[in-house]
């Protein structure tokens, strides 16, 4: 009888005992490895900045729009695009109505009673040689449709700029005119002006 129950006995703290061991076997978390954590935060920072040259999408914090013909198209900066063979620039802008009739817009390449060129840090001018609205481009003048609220994409490319003296644009002047689509009112013209645009070059 005493035997009987010394087993049972035993039999019961090894039930008790199995638990315990399999937990303290049980894999802990780890804590949190604040330099590892660190360090991804720098990698994927890098990999940020790295996508965004590769994009060539420009910081909206360091370019300055001045449109001074109208105020119902609004105008954005979308890349700044330099060519170190061809010695090219490449704009890329995108236009776009508010609460207006569909547009007729126009861009002229050549404008030198407007200005229209880029210029450097010393003063410098860059003409521009060839642009574009839409699908279409010139090395003139270029007409497009803008709908009411569409975006329209539109480029412009100025010609002889060095990598090597030119890494900013300080200035790029612009010349549009607009009027109504359908019936050619309400006509405006002026220049569009970008500050402070940094070349990404190629």
């Amino acid at each position: 009888m005493k035997h009987s129950l010394n087993l049972k006995l035993l039999v019961i703290a090894c039930a008790l005992c199995v638990p315990a061991l399999v937990l303290a076997q049980k894999p802990q978390p780890k804590a949190m490895d604040c330099n590892a954590v660190k360090t991804e935060n720098q990698r994927l920072t890098q990999q940020v900045a790295f996508l965004k040259e590769q994009l060539n999408i420009v910081n909206d914090n360091s370019v300055s729009i001045a449109n001074k013909f109208t105020s119902d198209i609004d105008f954005k900066l979308l890349s700044c695009v330099g060519d170190k063979s061809s010695q090219r620039v490449t704009v890329t802008y995108r236009c776009q109505s508010k609460d207006i009739p569909h547009q007729k817009i126009r861009f002229a390449v050549t404008n030198a009673s407007e200005g229209v060129a880029g210029y450097d840090s010393f003063g410098k001018s860059y003409q521009v040689v060839n642009a574009s609205l839409g699908n279409a481009s010139t090395t003139w003048s270029e007409t497009a449709i803008l709908p009411t609220d569409i975006a329209l994409i539109g480029t412009a490319t100025l010609s002889n700029v060095l990598a090597s003296n030119v890494d900013a644009l300080r200035q790029l002047n612009l010349y549009f005119e607009t009027k109504n689509n359908d019936g050619g009112g309400n006509g405006k013209d002026g220049i569009v002006g970008f500050s402070n645009v940094k070349i990404n070059w190629r």
